[in-house]
């Protein structure tokens, strides 16, 4: 059956990964200053002295280039996209199209979905984000309308189809290992805790049954 199939397939990728795993364990124990009980095994002291071996710089390099990758993409309080278009007849839409491009980034909490995916990419050298998802959303406006005494104002609320994305932990999520890029690969497995009504808001939508 799909299951046992899907089943089987997950556990040989879960097994094929693991040396990637220790790896970015490794990384994750860097960061966070931890030494390794090997640490220094080579250098030919006493094991009272080995500890004096570990500097811990790691932590130092990861946050610089955290801070560099995020200084580059929000500098200046801006998103990291312009609507300049290419053709001169689609330029009296450029300005409405990037409010509502922006809009919609702001809800979705881009900045913060961003910098997860940077943290982990400087941490563990990989970094995963899925979607695009679709949720309603409802957004108030004050509008003015015509009324029994003249122009009058109402609030109305208006539904949307708001697009976004999630960022998948690194130590959560497991590729095809014999993926060459993420064109030919098989898929990925990613293990994320979802409430009952997500996973039935999938049934009947394209790639799953």
């Amino acid at each position: 059956t799909a299951d046992s199939t899907l089943y089987g397939r997950f556990t040989d990728w879960v097994q094929q990964r693991k040396p990637q795993e220790n790896t970015m364990f490794d990384c994750y124990q860097d960061m966070m200053r931890i030494s390794r009980d090997d640490e220094g095994k080579d250098s030919g002291l006493a094991r009272a002295q080995q500890s004096r071996l570990f500097i811990g710089s790691t932590r130092g390099k990861i946050r610089s280039s955290k801070a560099k990758i995020k200084d580059v993409m929000f500098g200046g309080g801006q998103l990291p996209f312009d609507t300049e278009p290419s053709n001169e007849e689609l330029k009296q839409f450029a300005d409405t199209f990037e409010e509502i491009l922006t809009y919609q980034l702001k809800e979705m909490e881009f900045e913060s979905l961003m910098s997860s995916g940077v943290n982990a990419i400087c941490t563990y050298g990989t970094g995963f984000m899925f979607g695009p998802f679709v949720r309603q959303e409802k957004h108030k406006v004050v509008e003015q309308q015509q009324g029994a005494n003249g122009i009058e104002l109402a609030e109305r609320e208006h539904v949307y189809d708001c697009p976004y994305f999630e960022h998948g932990r690194s130590m959560d999520v497991y590729p095809d290992p014999e993926g060459e890029d993420v064109d030919k690969g098989r898929g990925v497995f990613w293990a994320a805790k979802k409430q009952k009504e997500f996973i039935l808001s999938l049934k009947g939508q394209p790639g799953y049954w």
